[in-house]
């Protein structure tokens, strides 16, 4: 029997499967993965669009990543701060209510002011994770310990003050002036006290850089704790303000040799502690509001971040991304295609002189 050459027809055949085939290969992968390609080199000429593109958003996220850290640590010094300022005013209110009632209960100031302190340090010592936020770059160690120095040290001046070797003016300097009262003896970090810790910064973008520190020996929170634990040592130290002829010779009061001199001497103190809360708090609020200020600017630049990223995702889509709906019919198509191309096939390989004639 005598057959009729089809190896041409039918390897041109096999050939177009092939083709078919592969395109069916490249739209199924575009209907799981959404994509054109899997490879840079797929996307021909907008290859370079792609790789610049994909390089700048991943930028963007990584600046992003940086200021949900800082807005989230910002947040954090904002609410610390801000009870710092409740526990100043409360104190500050407590002694007016002494003042106003003329009798000053040493008892109830001190206990106010001892509370108050505490947790005021509590709130210098706040952390995020593992890392303190009030100790600037020094993140790793507690920028303010209560280690009792600061109490022996005001202690031992009140105890002066009270045997007469130091004056009312030599006490009210103890503790305002800095070269005598330091920082490592009111407790903060050694990075803090000699003012190595450096400040905490952020990068925002590729040229916005921005210092949000806030430092836990700040003046007005400095000068809270001081003027706290000298109201504490007062009510310590002190039994009452001025001698009455009928207490025992024991008791122990403001200096000075009769009652209006005592008294004298104590009020100076007194008012002059209830002054240095009032500037405190009044420069406390002054940090809130450069914090705040600092807050708003990672913002602004965030909603910037997400305006670009809505540009550059629009510009992805178009050049890697594919319609979904459009590959599906496409695929619909190729199916029916090849079906139609495995039935030639199948006819060119059952061809012979016979079945032709």
């Amino acid at each position: 029997m005598t057959y009729i050459s089809t190896l041409g027809k039918a390897m041109q055949q096999a050939e177009n499967l092939k083709v078919l085939q592969q395109q069916l290969y490249t739209l199924s992968g575009q209907l799981s993965s959404g994509k054109k390609t899997s490879l840079f080199s797929g996307l021909g000429k907008d290859v370079l669009v792609s790789q610049r593109t994909n390089a700048t958003y991943k930028s963007i996220e990584t600046y992003e990543i940086n200021i949900k850290t800082a807005d989230r640590r910002m947040t954090m010094m904002a609410n610390a701060l801000s009870s710092t300022r409740i526990q100043a005013s409360n104190v500050i209110n407590g002694l007016q209510i002494q003042t106003q009632s003329g009798n000053i209960e040493l008892k109830s100031i001190g206990d106010l002011a001892g509370k108050a302190r505490s947790f005021v340090t509590d709130l210098m010592n706040e952390k995020d994770g593992e890392r303190y936020v009030f100790g600037g770059a020094d993140a790793l160690n507690a920028p303010l310990e209560r280690s009792g120095t600061l109490e022996t040290y005001n202690q031992a001046n009140i105890d002066r003050w009270i045997s007469g070797d130091i004056t009312t003016d030599d006490l009210i300097e103890s503790y305002r002036d800095k070269t005598q009262l330091n920082d490592t003896i009111v407790g903060y970090s050694a990075q803090l006290s000699s003012n190595e810790s450096k400040s905490i910064t952020v990068r925002l973008d590729d040229s916005t850089q921005l210092d949000y520190s806030q430092k836990a020996n700040q003046d007005p929170v400095r000068d809270i704790v001081v003027a706290m634990n000298m109201l504490e040592q007062l009510d310590l130290a002190l039994d009452k303000i001025t001698r009455e002829e009928t207490d025992p010779v024991s008791t122990v009061t403001a200096p000075g040799g009769d009652k209006a001199e005592q008294n004298e001497n104590f009020f100076k103190v007194f008012n002059d502690i209830t002054r240095m809360l009032n500037s405190a708090l009044k420069n406390l609020e002054g940090s809130e509001s450069r914090l705040a200020q600092d807050q708003a600017v990672v913002l602004r630049v965030q909603d910037t971040h997400t305006l670009e990223k809505k540009v550059l995702e629009d510009t992805i889509d178009t050049v890697e991304n594919v319609d979904l709906n459009s590959v599906a019919l496409k695929i619909s198509s190729l199916q029916v295609q090849l079906e139609a191309s495995y039935a030639v096939t199948a006819s060119i390989r059952g061809l012979s002189l016979a079945n032709f004639l």
